[in-house]
């Protein structure tokens, strides 16, 4: 049987580490490995997928690229509107979100105190698994910033409910690091080596 973890760039990730380890374990000779698929490929991908294929991992930036391309899907993955998780079944490929309970034990493991408000750094399909997260730990206000040219991260456009404070798309990263700087909780979905600048920025504006 064969499995593996998609995306663009894929040559990152420990997904085959991880998942080689947990087969070995469990004594099953199965094969998973990591495959570049950029965006707007990814139905044609699956679709020539043969039946030995039984489950996928998703990576950026295909989380949200395959919700209509499911049979069925967990509430979560629904309510994220992304998907990270597949498993072929006899109807076809159900998918799961499971960034959503990852995203609230990793906060759990560093705060553990209450969450008024917190910052989310980046406005992709992990984000929204980190803003679910941040409500579901009773969260009354998340701020997604987003560098993106006329990207405007909303509660709605994740399908957030009430109970949220305003979201805005901020821009440039000068402006990121005032509004990080006086907020209690701090979360990125982003690459440490990506982020790498954004925090030499925010230590140079506490040092001034």
């Amino acid at each position: 049987m064969r499995a593996a973890v998609l995306g663009d760039p894929i040559e990152h990730s420990l997904s085959p580490v991880l998942h080689r380890a947990g087969y070995a374990e469990l004594g099953l000779d199965w094969e998973y490995d990591a495959v570049r698929v950029p965006s707007g490929t990814l139905a044609s991908h699956v679709a020539g997928l043969g039946g030995d294929w039984r489950g996928l991992s998703l990576t950026m930036p295909l989380k949200r690229e395959v919700m209509p391309l499911l049979a069925s899907c967990s509430h979560r993955a629904r309510t994220a509107g992304a998907a990270n998780t597949l498993v072929r079944t006899a109807y076809g490929w159900a998918g799961d979100n499971t960034d959503l309970p990852g995203a609230v034990n990793a906060l759990r493991e560093r705060h553990d105190g209450p969450l008024q408000r917190a910052v989310i750094l980046g406005a992709g399909a992990t984000a929204a698994s980190v803003g679910l997260a941040l409500v579901e730990l009773g969260a009354g206000g998340v701020c997604v910033l987003t560098g993106r040219d006329g990207v405007a991260a909303t509660p709605g456009q994740y399908g957030w409910n009430g109970g949220l404070g305003t979201s805005w798309a901020v821009d440039p990263a000068e402006e990121m690091v005032a509004m990080v700087l006086t907020q209690r909780l701090f979360t990125s979905p982003i690459p440490p080596d990506v982020i790498l600048d954004f925090w030499t920025l925010a230590y140079q504006a506490i040092d001034d």
